[in-house]
């Protein structure tokens, strides 16, 4: 399948680990090109299908700007959630938003929009708390 055929990624759903197989193989196969490995994301596309793929496959689909955002936001709620810590301000708001996407109640030029601005605010302030030592 070309990469102009793939449909673009708006939102991460997050990555499944299927953990190291017993005879030192891989534990999954790849739900796009069928190749063996052990993670596999999973993303809403821009027409309404969820797709897998392993990390190598994955980064051949064309992505939405808040994509990335999406993913790295996930990502860190979960690693926060498991040490027991409280969740930041613009990652809830990164939730809320993503919520109110998957229900219908924004239309993704909002949602877009208001991922950018948590994740620059986020930026925005580690950056000047660096510079300000």
């Amino acid at each position: 399948m070309s990469t102009t055929t793939l449909p673009r990624l708006v939102l991460s759903l997050g990555v499944d680990d299927n953990g190291p197989s017993d005879n030192g193989r891989a534990s999954a196969s790849c739900p796009h090109c069928g190749a063996p490995g052990r993670y596999i994301h999973r993303a809403l596309a821009e027409d309404g299908s969820i797709v897998a793929a392993m990390s190598g496959c994955i980064k051949l689909f064309p992505k939405s700007k808040a994509f990335d955002a999406t993913a790295r936001t996930l990502e860190r709620v979960k690693e926060r959630t498991d040490k027991g810590w409280k969740q930041t301000s613009w990652d809830l708001a990164i939730l809320d938003t993503i919520g109110d996407f998957r229900n219908g109640q924004i239309e993704f030029d909002v949602y877009e929009a208001m991922v950018l601005h948590q994740a620059r605010s986020r930026a925005a302030y580690y950056q000047n708390k660096r510079r300000n030592r």
